[in-house]
């Protein structure tokens, strides 16, 4: 799996869409999700604190598992890392979420899941009605 280097040495999956569907990931986050979670998130290449988050640092488009304190990236290097967060919430839901889904109500799932976090979705009342 070739991997690039961010300024930060954090690497990341060159194309994380197609591991996801190599490992078999039946469902893809849909364009509009992806478009909203870039409006809503805003692009932002230095990292930034959070509100009242207790690790604050979020960075690209509210990526926070690797952003530290002085951290700055690429816009494409932005991309890579709101795929692979996306890759870990489509797990999350596939492994979490027992009722079939078709791809919109799947999609509205990983917006909602990546802006609250996987930990936050699992206890989420919102899973417990849906399955």
């Amino acid at each position: 799996m070739k991997q690039f280097e961010l300024s930060t040495n954090t690497s990341v999956v060159a194309d994380p869409m197609t591991d996801a569907l190599a490992n078999g990931n039946n469902y893809l986050t849909n364009q509009a999700c992806i478009d909203l979670l870039k409006e809503s998130e805003r692009l932002r290449l230095e990292a930034y604190e959070g509100p009242g988050m207790a690790e604050p640092w979020l960075i690209g488009y509210g990526h926070k598992t690797t952003a530290r304190l002085g951290m700055t990236i690429t816009e494409s290097e932005a991309e890579l890392l709101l795929k692979n967060d996306l890759v870990r919430v489509e797990s999350a839901i596939q492994r979490l979420v027992t009722v079939d889904l078709n791809n919109n109500q799947f999609s509205a799932l990983a917006c909602f899941a990546y802006n609250m976090g996987t930990g936050n979705f699992a206890t989420s009342t919102l899973l417990k009605n849906l399955n």
